[in-house]
């Protein structure tokens, strides 16, 4: 009953200063949200005066300039509206109905140009999707498809205004080659991009580190490419500027972790330890694609002897792994009375302390790992010799046996 009641304060104890610290959480949001409505609401009056003064300016401006005749006289009413029109309102309905089929025809080329690019998007969705290259191609075919169809729908509005765009193109050859010397950087970059796709340096959903930054390749451009991290920033880097990338995603990454035990502890004893827990913390961290290991001792330090352990796990894995290797590793200790020290500095040596002695079956899992660590060499194969080489060596101990034989 007594151990029951124990248990029953300490749940009430734990369900407050769960409910303490959701009070708190809700008051610092609350807090939050008055805060930011409070800086919103800064100067109310002085944003609506200023919104009033804009809109009255702007109805002033289109009165002005649809009444410029009666305000500035006929030369003025000429010049914008033309003769015989009388105000702005006039001349806008005279110019609507005279570009009526030009206004249909753009607004059908922009709807087909919308229809067109979100479809092809779509096709391009479904068949690069298999894989991470195929994804990056994807991407940068989709940004090829967007600058075309951009242009494209540009030049055939145009022709439906009644402007040659032919000769425009034609005119542009040396306004290309001004344009073309002064974009340099933009020719880089798209040289650059395609580059990076074929010779698959990284891909899309690849981990990368371009110039300390550390994150996801979310898309490839003909441009520039952009990276998003764990937070949600997004950096965008052009192509051209790409010199140096580190691609962590393609192999499994090898995690390191550095444990130490007191230097009165029999090191056998501990090996012995690891060995017979070893598997069992492997199984307790799926995450790890291979191991763990221990690969022996590492170091001595201030507070005792490290010990190494290694292991392999994705790269997006890393920081959990190893928190979550150094913790099963200090239970291990903890539950086999093995010494975790503290860094310390000793000015007289202490008396040596009895410690617990390893058994002979520790003994044997302590040289289990040992000889891990020193694999027997592989036999060296005998390299395989050439029918010529070995016709040749025939001859020779034929003729050295037929020598001998004289003598």
């Amino acid at each position: 009953m007594e151990k029951r009641t124990e248990l029953e304060n300490e749940n009430e104890a734990q369900s407050e200063e769960v409910s303490a610290a959701q009070k708190i959480q809700a008051e610092t949001n609350n807090h939050g949200n008055v805060a930011l409505m409070n800086k919103k609401d800064k100067h109310p009056i002085r944003r609506g005066i200023i919104m009033a003064i804009v809109f009255l300016l702007f109805i002033g401006l289109i009165l002005v300039a649809a009444f410029a005749r009666q305000i500035f006289g006929d030369e003025i009413g000429d010049l914008l509206f033309g003769q015989n029109v009388q105000n702005g309102f006039q001349s806008f309905a005279i110019q609507l109905v005279s570009h009526v089929p030009s206004l249909i025809v753009s607004l059908v080329i922009i709807v087909v140009a919308i229809a067109i690019f979100f479809i092809l998007n779509v096709i391009i969705r479904i068949v690069f999707n298999k894989t991470q290259k195929s994804r990056t191609i994807g991407s940068l075919i989709k940004s090829c498809v967007k600058y075309v169809t951009i242009i494209v729908a540009v030049a055939l509005i145009l022709t439906a205004w009644g402007v040659d765009v032919a000769s425009i193109v034609a005119g542009l050859g040396v306004l290309t080659l001004i344009v073309g010397l002064g974009c340099q950087t933009l020719i880089q970059d798209v040289v650059s991009g395609i580059f990076i796709v074929f010779d698959d340096y990284f891909s899309v959903g690849d981990l990368v580190i371009i110039d300390g930054f550390r994150g996801t390749v979310t898309s490839i451009g003909l441009k520039a490419t952009k990276i998003t991290d764990p937070s949600g920033n997004i950096k965008s880097i052009s192509n051209s500027s790409i010199n140096t990338v580190v691609n962590v995603s393609r192999l499994p990454t090898m995690i390191t972790v550095n444990f130490d035990i007191g230097f009165n502890e029999d090191l056998e004893r501990v090996e012995g330890v690891i060995d017979a827990n070893l598997a069992e913390i492997t199984k307790r961290i799926p995450q790890l694609t291979e191991g763990l290991y221990y690969k022996g001792v590492d170091n001595f330090t201030s507070a005792g002897v490290s010990l190494l352990f290694l292991g392999y796990c994705a790269e997006p894995d890393r920081f959990q792994v190893v928190r979550d290797v150094k913790r099963e590793i200090y239970l291990m200790c903890r539950r086999n009375d093995i010494n975790v020290p503290f860094n310390q500095i000793t000015v007289n040596p202490q008396d040596p302390v009895d410690r617990p002695k390893a058994t002979e079956k520790q003994k044997k899992g302590a040289a289990h790992l040992d000889a891990l660590n020193h694999p027997a060499p592989a036999p060296i194969k005998a390299k395989k010799k050439k029918f010529r080489e070995v016709a040749r060596e025939a001859f020779k101990d034929e003729f050295k046996e037929m020598e001998e034989d004289r003598k």
